[in-house]
C-alpha cells in the first residue's frame, strides 16, 4: 500500500471507455475494486474489476493480477461460478468484466479458479447485505487471508490450490468472521475452533466429519516445510463435492437435493470474447485456438472473422484485401446486417479507404444514436484527421508513339500494345526515365511532357537515372553511355567488349554480348554494368574509367544508393560485393533473389523478389535482408503473381510493391503487413514509386501513370460479442436440441415441410445458424428437398498446393477425399488433412519426361467405389491406381494414346476416358479393358488446340471445345459429329448435363452459353460476366452451374441457374488464377487449386424449397 488506502477511482454516473456507465461500487478485494456497470450499447449490467489505485504496481503485483485474470478467463459458463465474460485493457492494465448479478459478489476470483471440467459443490453464499455477506466463494484468491501457502510463497499453483482456498471459505462460514490475516494460518484457527476456543454464539456447529475434511485440506505447520506440500490435500473439487454430499445425507438424513449442473457449451460469441481476452493478456497461441474454435462453431461468425482477421492482417499473415473479402462473405452470410457493415467500415478506415467506409456507415447511420461504436466511427470519418487513400489521378502517357506499338488480337479485335517498356524514377518521383522501342526520354509525369529525348534504336536497352534526374546510365546493346540530361550530351560512352559464355552466340553480334543490367548510385558517381554472363564492372561515372570487375556468372541486381556495395544473385546464391575493394562481404547459399531489388536510402536493408519454396521461379514474395550481414529479416507475402517493382520510403519504414497480379501494395515494415492494396495494372512492365515523405504513391506502365494518396494512422477497435449467462445459453441449447430432434423425427416420417420449419427456427437462434448438429440435420433435409439458392459459403480446409500447370484435382462425391495431381498424385482425407497415398506418375515408365521435365497430370478422377484413382498425363499415359495398395492396376501407354492426353476427361463413374492426341484426334478408352473403342477426328489439323473434353456416363456421346471457336458434339457409336456449335470466341470449357440433353460452354468472351442438343440451338447466353470463364460445371442434378473465373489479384466462383440466368452466389477464392477445380455432384463442396496457393476446400450452405412438398 502507498500510505492510506485510496477510494475508488470511478463514481456512480461516470462513463468508462465510452461504453460502461458506473452504477455503483459493488465491493473490494485484496487488490481491486469491483463496480457494477451498465453496458450502454447492450443494455445489460456487468461486474467490472480493476486494480485499486493505491496498490503498488510492481512487476510481481502486475503478474499476479494478470495471472488471476488469465485463470478466470479459462473458466467456462457454470451456474455455481461467477462467469468472466471477457477481459479488456484500460490504461494499460487488464480489467475483468463478469456476470452483473451482484447477489454473488465478484470481490476476488476464488473458486472461479476451478479449471474447466471440474465440478463445483452446490452451495451458494448468502445474499448481498445479509448476515453471511462477508462469506463469498469468490473471495479466495489474491486476498492473502484466502491464499494457500504455495500462493503466498509464489510457488506453482494447481487444482489443490483451489481446494485450500475453498476450505478457507467454508471455515469462515462456521466461524462467522475471519479470525486470521493470512491463509496459511487458517489451519490453526480450524484446530482452535474444533477445541471450542473460537466458537461464535448463534452459528451452526460443524459436523465432525466436515471438520476432518477441512483439516485434510488446511493442515499446515509453519515449522515443518513438508507439511505445505499440496499433494497432501484432496486432489480435486469433484472429490470434495462427493464427500460433502455424503456428509449432508448423514447430517440431514436425506439425499442432497441439488444435482450437479453441467457447464454450458460455449458458442462462437463466447469463444470470440475469450479469444480477445487471451489476446489482451498476451496469450496469442491460446487466442488463435479460441478463434479457430469459434469458426468451427460458426464458419461465418462476424465478430470472430473480424477480430481474428485484424490480428492476422496486423501480423502480416493476410493482406488487407483478403480480410475485406472474408468480411464481405461474412456480411453476405449475415444478411447484410448493420453489424457487418460497421465492422467492414472499421477495416476500411484502418486501410485508408474512407470513401468505401463512408458508403457503408451511411447505410447504418440511423443506428448511431443507440450504437456508440457506429457514432464513434462516423465522428472519426468526418473529423478530417484521416486521409482517404485512393487513386487521385490517372494520366495517359505518350512515351510509346503509335507507330512503335505492336499489334495483337484480343477477343477478336486488333489491339496495339507497347513491349519492353523500362521506367526508372527520380528520387522525388516527379520525373521518369523511360525506354521505348526507339527512344529514351526523361518525362515530367505530372504534366505528361517529355523534357528531353534521345534516339536509341537498339534492340537491348537497360537504363537507370540519378536521384536528381540529371544523369542517365544506359546499356545499349554492347555500349555503355552516361548522359547529362540537363545539357543533352554524352558524358562518356564505351564498348564493353565482354565475350559470351562458352557455347553461346548472339545473332548479329561478333565477339561481344549485350548489356544485361546497369545501376547508378544516387549521386551518379559510381556506375555498375554487366553483360550477359559476364563480369560486373564498376565504373567511375564521372570519368568512364573501370575501377573493378568481379562476380562473373551472377546477375547484377542493384548498387546501394551510395555506390559502396553491389548486390549480385545466381540461381541459389546471393552475394554482396564491396565496390571499392572488389571483395564479397557475405554470401548466402540455398536462397533465391531476383529483379526487382531495392535498397533503403540509408543502405541498411534490401528488398528483393523471392520465390516460395514450393514454386521456384515465381517471385511473388518479398524478402527483406540486413545489408550488413545478409541475414533475412522478414518475408512479405501477399502478391499472387510475380513482383515487378519495389520502392522504399525515405525513412525505410514503408515499402511499395507492384506485381503482375494487378496490384500495388503498401507494406508497413514494423509489423510486416500490407496496409493497403491498390488496384493497379497487371502489366509485367509496371514500375512503382513511393514518395520519400509518404505523400503519395505512383505506378506506371507502358501507357499509363496512376497516383494514390496514402492512408493515415487509424486502429480499428476489437468487437466483443454480447455476453450471455449460463441460464440463457443452457435454455437456448435445450430449445435448439429439441427443435433438431423433432426435425429429425419429421424427416424420418417424410414430413419434410415440418422438418424445414423446425430447422429454420433452430437456425434463426443466435449462435446456432451454422452449429454442426444443426447443419447436419439441414444437410439431411437437403437430400430430399430441392435447393433454390445459397445462404453462405466458407473455406473448409487447406491442403498442399500444386507446383505446375497443367494440373488436376477431383473430389469424391461425399467430399470425404480429394485427389490432386501435378507431377505427383496425392490422395487426402479432407476431415483430417492426412495424405492417404502418394504416387510419382513417372514410376515404372520407360519414358517419363517431356524434354527435360517430368510430365504433368492433366486429368484425375475417383472411381465410383472411391477405391481407385484414374490419371492422365501430358505425355499421354492413362493409369488406374489402387488407393489401398498403391499399385498401378492398368496402364495405357503414350504410344497407344499418340503421345498426348491433353486435354483428357473421365466419365463420372470412372468407366470411360477421353483423350486428345497430338494430331487433335479424340480417343475413347474403356478403362476396364484398357482398349481404345472409338477414335474421332476431333477439331482437325487446323492449328487450334482442343481445350476441353466431356463424355457421358454411358460412353455414347462426347463434347469437345477448341480455340477454333466451336463446340463439337460426337456420337461415339458412329463416330459422327452431330453438332458444330458456334458463337463463342476461343472456347475454354464444356460440360454435358447429367441427362445428356444440354451442353454448357464458356470462352474468352466473358459469356456462358447453354445449348439444346435436340436442336443444336443456343437457348440462353449469360453475358457480361466479370471475367473470362475457364471452367463451367453442372451441380445439383443439372439445376445449377458453377463458373470458375480466374482473375488478378483474386479469382471467383459464381453460381447460376442456367435456364433462367438467375445469379445465386459469388465465392471469392482469394487465389490469383485457378489451375484446376472440382465440385461434388450435390454442390456442397468445391475444390480450387490456385497459382502459388494451397488447395482450398469450400463448403456451400444451400437454401431449401418446400413448395414441392
Amino acid at each position: 500500500m502507498n500510505g492510506a488506502e485510496q477510494g475508488p477511482l470511478w463514481r456512480p454516473g461516470d462513463v468508462i471507455d465510452g461504453r460502461y456507465k458506473v452504477v455503483r461500487l459493488a465491493g473490494r478485494g485484496g487488490m481491486g475494486w469491483v463496480y457494477q456497470v451498465e453496458h450502454l450499447e447492450w443494455g445489460i449490467d456487468l461486474a467490472m474489476k480493476q486494480l485499486r489505485p493505491d496498490v503498488v504496481l510492481t512487476a510481481r503485483t502486475r503478474q499476479m493480477f494478470e495471472k488471476e485474470a488469465e485463470t478466470w478467463v479459462e473458466v467456462g459458463l457454470h451456474p455455481n461460478v461467477c462467469c468472466c465474460h471477457y477481459v479488456r485493457r484500460i490504461d494499460g492494465l487488464p480489467v475483468v468484466f463478469a456476470d452483473g448479478d451482484i447477489t454473488v459478489k465478484v470481490t476476488d476470483f476464488g473458486l472461479a479458479r476451478a479449471r474447466p471440467g471440474v465440478p463445483l459443490p452446490g452451495w451458494e453464499p448468502g445474499p448481498d447485505g445479509g448476515e453471511m455477506a462477508s462469506v463469498q466463494v469468490s473471495r479466495a484468491g489474491l486476498t492473502p487471508a484466502y491464499a494457500s501457502p504455495e500462493q503466498l510463497r509464489d510457488k506453482v499453483v494447481s487444482r489443490r490450490t483451489d481446494v485450500y482456498s475453498y476450505a478457507v471459505s467454508v471455515l469462515e462460514m462456521f466461524t462467522g468472521t475471519r479470525l486470521w490475516q493470512r491463509g496459511d494460518a487458517a489451519g490453526q484457527t480450524l484446530n482452535a475452533y474444533r477445541r471450542g476456543e473460537v466458537a461464535r454464539p448463534g452459528m451452526p456447529a460443524m459436523p465432525a466429519v466436515l471438520g476432518d475434511l477441512l483439516e485434510r485440506c488446511l493442515h499446515h505447520d509453519p515449522s515443518h516445510r513438508l507439511s505445505a506440500d499440496p499433494s497432501n490435500r484432496p486432489g480435486s473439487m469433484a472429490g470434495i463435492a462427493a464427500e460433502i454430499s455424503e456428509i449432508y445425507q448423514t447430517a440431514m438424513d436425506s439425499a442432497y437435493p441439488r444435482t450437479m449442473p453441467p457447464a454450458a457449451d460455449l458458442r462462437a460469441d463466447e469463444l470470440n470474447n475469450r479469444a480477445l481476452s487471451l489476446l489482451d493478456l498476451g496469450r496469442t497461441a491460446e487466442a488463435e485456438a479460441m478463434f479457430t474454435a469459434a469458426h468451427e462453431a460458426d464458419p461465418r461468425h462476424l465478430e470472430a472473422t473480424y477480430n481474428a482477421g485484424l490480428r492476422q492482417w496486423r501480423t502480416g499473415a493476410i493482406t488487407d484485401d483478403v480480410l475485406v473479402s472474408k468480411l464481405e462473405a461474412a456480411r453476405t452470410a449475415s444478411g447484410d446486417s448493420e453489424l457487418a457493415s460497421y465492422l467492414l467500415a472499421e477495416v476500411h478506415l484502418e486501410r485508408g479507404a474512407l470513401t468505401t467506409a463512408d458508403e457503408l456507415l451511411r447505410t447504418v447511420e440511423h443506428f448511431a444514436p443507440e450504437q456508440r461504436n457506429i457514432a464513434g466511427a462516423l465522428r472519426t470519418l468526418r473529423s478530417d484527421r484521416l486521409t482517404d487513400a485512393r487513386r487521385v489521378e490517372t494520366r495517359t502517357m505518350s512515351w510509346w508513339p503509335e507507330d512503335e506499338r505492336w499489334v495483337t488480337e484480343t477477343d477478336g479485335r486488333a489491339a496495339k500494345y507497347a513491349p519492353r517498356t523500362k521506367i526508372r524514377y527520380t528520387a522525388d518521383g516527379q520525373r521518369a526515365l523511360v525506354a521505348s522501342r526507339k527512344n529514351i526520354g526523361l518525362w515530367d509525369i505530372s504534366s505528361g511532357q517529355c523534357l528531353c529525348r534521345r534516339d536509341a534504336p537498339h534492340n537491348d536497352k537497360e537504363i537507370d537515372v540519378s536521384a536528381d534526374g540529371r544523369y542517365a546510365l544506359c546499356g545499349l546493346d554492347t555500349e555503355v553511355r552516361l548522359w547529362d540530361l540537363t545539357r543533352g550530351r554524352d558524358v562518356w560512352q564505351t564498348e564493353t567488349h565482354e565475350g559470351p559464355a562458352p557455347g553461346i552466340r548472339y545473332l548479329g553480334m561478333r565477339d561481344s554480348v549485350p548489356i544485361a543490367a546497369v545501376s547508378l548510385s544516387a549521386d551518379a558517381r559510381i556506375a555498375a554494368t554487366q553483360a550477359r554472363g559476364g563480369n560486373v564492372m564498376i565504373w567511375d561515372a564521372r570519368t568512364g574509367i573501370v575501377r573493378r570487375q568481379f562476380g562473373r556468372g551472377g546477375h547484377l541486381r542493384r548498387l546501394s544508393p551510395d555506390g559502396r556495395f553491389a548486390l549480385i544473385t545466381s540461381d541459389d546464391t546471393i552475394q554482396l560485393w564491396d565496390t571499392e575493394t572488389g571483395v564479397p562481404q557475405w554470401e548466402l547459399h540455398g536462397v533465391n533473389g531476383a529483379v526487382p531489388a531495392a535498397i533503403t536510402a540509408d543502405g541498411r536493408t534490401v528488398a528483393m523478389a523471392r520465390s516460395c519454396e514450393t514454386r521456384p521461379g515465381t517471385w511473388e514474395n518479398i524478402g527483406l535482408m540486413d545489408l550488413a550481414t545478409g541475414q533475412e529479416v522478414r518475408t512479405l507475402i501477399g502478391h499472387t503473381r510475380r513482383v515487378e517493382s519495389l520502392s522504399w520510403s525515405g525513412d525505410g519504414r514503408w515499402l511499395l510493391s507492384g506485381g503482375s497480379d494487378g496490384t500495388a501494395r503498401l507494406w508497413e515494415l514494423a509489423g510486416g503487413r500490407c496496409l493497403r492494396t491498390f488496384s493497379s495494372t497487371a502489366s509485367w512492365k509496371q514500375q512503382v514509386h513511393l514518395s520519400p515523405d509518404m505523400g503519395h504513391a505512383v505506378a506506371a506502365d507502358e501507357d499509363m501513370v496512376r497516383w494514390w494518396t496514402l492512408p493515415s494512422r487509424y486502429t480499428a477497435p476489437p468487437q466483443l460479442s454480447r455476453p450471455r449467462r449460463h441460464e440463457e445459453l443452457s435454455a437456448l441449447d435445450a430449445d435448439v436440441t429439441a427443435l433438431v430432434d423433432a426435425a429429425e423425427s419429421a424427416i424420418a416420417a417424410c414430413r419434410y415441410a415440418d422438418a424445414h420449419e423446425l430447422l429454420t427456427r433452430a437456425r434463426a437462434t443466435r449462435g446456432y445458424e451454422r452449429a454442426p448438429h444443426v447443419l447436419a440435420a439441414w444437410r439431411a433435409l437437403s437430400g430430399v428437398l430441392p435447393r433454390v439458392g445459397v445462404r453462405a459459403s466458407w473455406q473448409r480446409g487447406e491442403f498442399p498446393g500444386l507446383a505446375v500447370s497443367p494440373s488436376a484435382v477431383d473430389l469424391s462425391p461425399d467430399g470425404a477425399r480429394l485427389v490432386s495431381g501435378d507431377r505427383t498424385l496425392r490422395v487426402y482425407e479432407t476431415s483430417t488433412g492426412r495424405c492417404l497415398r502418394e504416387w510419382d506418375t513417372s514410376e515404372g515408365r520407360a519414358k517419363g519426361r517431356l524434354g527435360n521435365r517430368l510430365s504433368s497430370v492433366t486429368a484425375v478422377r475417383f472411381s465410383s467405389d472411391q477405391q481407385r484413382v484414374l490419371s492422365a498425363t501430358q505425355d499421354g499415359e492413362i493409369c488406374v491406381w489402387s488407393i489401398d495398395t498403391g499399385d498401378c492396376l492398368m496402364r495405357i501407354t503414350e504410344q497407344q494414346t499418340g503421345g498426348s492426353a491433353q486435354p483428357a476427361h473421365f466419365s463420372a463413374d470412372g468407366r470411360w476416358a477421353l483423350s486428345c492426341d497430338r494430331a487433335k484426334a479424340i480417343h475413347l478408352w474403356d478403362l476396364d479393358s484398357g482398349r481404345c473403342v472409338k477414335t474421332v477426328p476431333g477439331h482437325g489439323r487446323n492449328g487450334y488446340i482442343t481445350t476441353d473434353l466431356w463424355v457421358s456416363p454411358d460412353g455414347r456421346r462426347a463434347v469437345s471445345g477448341s480455340w477454333d471457336r466451336t463446340v463439337r458434339v460426337w456420337d461415339l457409336g458412329t463416330g459422327e459429329c452431330t453438332h458444330v456449335l458456334a458463337g463463342h470466341t476461343e472456347v475454354r470449357s464444356v460440360s454435358l448435363s447429367p441427362d445428356g440433353g444440354f451442353v454448357l460452354s464458356s470462352g474468352n468472351d466473358r459469356t456462358i452459353r447453354l445449348w439444346d442438343l435436340a436442336s443444336g440451338a443456343c437457348v440462353h447466353v449469360q453475358r457480361d460476366l466479370p471475367a473470362d470463364v475457364h471452367t463451367v460445371r453442372y451441380v445439383c442434378d443439372g439445376r445449377f452451374v458453377m463458373a470458375v473465373m480466374p482473375g488478378r489479384p483474386t479469382s471467383v466462383i459464381q453460381m447460376w441457374d442456367p435456364r433462367s440466368g438467375r445469379f445465386l452466389h459469388t465465392l471469392d477464392t482469394r487465389q490469383s488464377g485457378i489451375w484446376a477445380s472440382a465440385f461434388t455432384p450435390d454442390g456442397r463442396f468445391a475444390l480450387t487449386a490456385g497459382v502459388g496457393t494451397p488447395l482450398r476446400l469450400w463448403e456451400f450452405d444451400w437454401e431449401l424449397d418446400t413448395r414441392s412438398t
